[in-house]
């Protein structure tokens, strides 16, 4: 498999749980350009690099996942990598000249370790926009910064009763285009459910 690159499917609320502990264990076993590390796996095969608008490495899972809306919850669509500053009522306000009213939905309470992800993520730019004005380049990666900081493998996390879907896991960042949400059905609905063979060829019919 040398040179090539793998792209996984995960096509369904049950894939994705699955796939977010195989994608955290990957994350989990994340070591480039580590000093005295031998390198057992190739993380290009499973992993995309790309850069932020502010030039900082990145590798995101070479994923395309399939779930409905509502599965997603503290998970932005086009991820938190790669910010463009756009917003959606943006976007809509230069193509509309009447009145424009945005609401905006409370965030939802993070758990303990997606709030301990954001503290180790925060934790990694403050430490790069010291090295940058310095102007020392350490040559590590986000991911490798991110395990030094904070050694997740160690704390005791009670997620059990906590999870409710699999991004409340996940730990990877994800690419903008891994993403492809069904509007048009809800996870956990009563009223508007996908649970009949017949809805999937509807979709599949309306995509292609």
């Amino acid at each position: 498999m040398a040179g090539s690159e793998i792209i996984t499917l995960q096509v369904g609320h049950y894939a994705n749980f699955v796939g977010t502990h195989w994608w955290n264990m990957q994350e989990g076993s994340f070591a480039r350009n580590q000093p005295g590390f031998e390198k057992e796996i190739n993380h290009d095969l499973f992993f995309h690099t790309g850069l932020t608008a502010r030039g900082e490495e990145t590798y995101t899972p070479r994923m395309v996942f399939v779930d409905l809306k509502g599965s997603l919850r503290h998970l932005r669509r086009d991820g938190t990598l790669y910010e463009t500053g756009d917003t959606d009522a943006g976007q809509v306000a230069q193509t509309w000249d009447g009145g424009l009213e945005q609401q905006v939905a409370d965030a939802l309470p993070k758990n303990q370790f997606l709030s301990d992800l954001d503290v180790a993520d925060a934790a990694y730019l403050q430490r790069q926009s010291a090295t940058t004005t310095s102007g020392q380049s350490t040559g590590a990666t986000a991911t490798g910064q991110q395990q030094a900081s904070i050694p997740l493998a160690e704390r005791n996390y009670d997620l059990d009763d906590q999870v409710e879907v699999w991004s409340d896991y996940l730990r990877p960042h994800l690419h903008p285009r891994s993403c492809c949400e069904l509007n048009g059905y809800t996870h956990n609905s009563d009223s508007n459910s996908f649970d009949i063979y017949s809805l999937g060829l509807e979709v599949m019919a309306d995509v292609h």
